[in-house]
């Protein structure tokens, strides 16, 4: 009987996956170890396990084409199965060496491990949900924003709504405010303020302009920020091959 926790298996013994491991493990996922890079080995614990994220490092060296090799073979073998490979190589050839898999994620480094762990939670749960709003998560704190923020899983919720029915931004103050409201359990004027504070700490850290592609830098309106934060997670799943989203017409 598979395990009802979200699995997690974390390959290799670097200082980052043992301390990544150990983060992750505090957030009610199951995580196994392999401390060996070796083919056989892990392809074996993988068909036992089923994990539902594996994580691995690809670090500059002779290594390097190994690493891909496997990565390939992971994300092939494994389809229900995200593989979360972070990288050090920031350079665009470095990144198409990897394989265009829709199960495969490239974290690039330097991160820190409680944002790897936020971003593996994240993948965990969507597997086990099949909802988008845990990579928008990732998207949005890729950008910059705070979780720390009550309006940080508000924005999730807008944005998860209004890319699936594009229709709700003809209407935010109902369609979008009200029912958010209603599943995070506040009310509309509570949802528009948390949004606004949300507004100006981006402003105030550069966000806007990291989330807007550097075309706006001034501070925007609730309306605006939920229509950049769509635009830019709608073209992030192109780009990186995440797969669509279905989008609801007018009902």
């Amino acid at each position: 009987m598979r395990n009802k926790l979200p699995v997690l298996l974390v390959i290799g013994r670097s200082p980052l996956m043992t301390l990544s491991g150990r983060k992750i493990e505090k957030r009610e996922i199951c995580v196994e170890y392999c401390e060996t890079n070796d083919r056989d080995t892990v392809m074996g614990i993988c068909r036992k396990l089923r994990p539902d994220v594996i994580l691995m490092e690809c670090v500059p060296s002779i290594t390097h084409d190994y690493t891909i090799a496997l990565t390939d073979e992971l994300c092939t073998v494994l389809k229900f199965s995200t593989v979360v490979v972070t990288l050090s190589d920031h350079t665009s050839a470095g990144v198409k060496r990897f394989p265009d898999r829709r199960n495969l994620r490239l974290l690039m480094l330097p991160t820190s491990t409680d944002r790897i762990a936020d971003i593996i939670e994240c993948i965990a749960r969507r597997s086990r949900g099949g909802f988008i709003q845990p990579d928008i998560m990732v998207y949005l704190m890729d950008m910059g924003f705070s979780r720390k923020l009550g309006g940080f899983d508000i924005l999730c919720l807008a944005v998860e709504m209004c890319v699936r029915e594009p229709w709700r931004l003809m209407d935010i103050m109902d369609a979008v405010y009200g029912d958010a409201g209603k599943r995070a359990g506040i009310d509309g004027v509570a949802v528009e303020r948390q949004l606004r504070f949300l507004c100006q700490d981006a402003y105030e850290k550069g966000v806007t302009a990291v989330l807007t592609r550097g075309m706006i830098r001034e501070k925007l309106t609730n309306y605006e920020l939920i229509c950049a934060a769509c635009d830019g997670f709608i073209t992030h799943m192109k780009v990186q091959g995440l797969g669509r989203v279905t989008i609801k017409r007018l009902p």
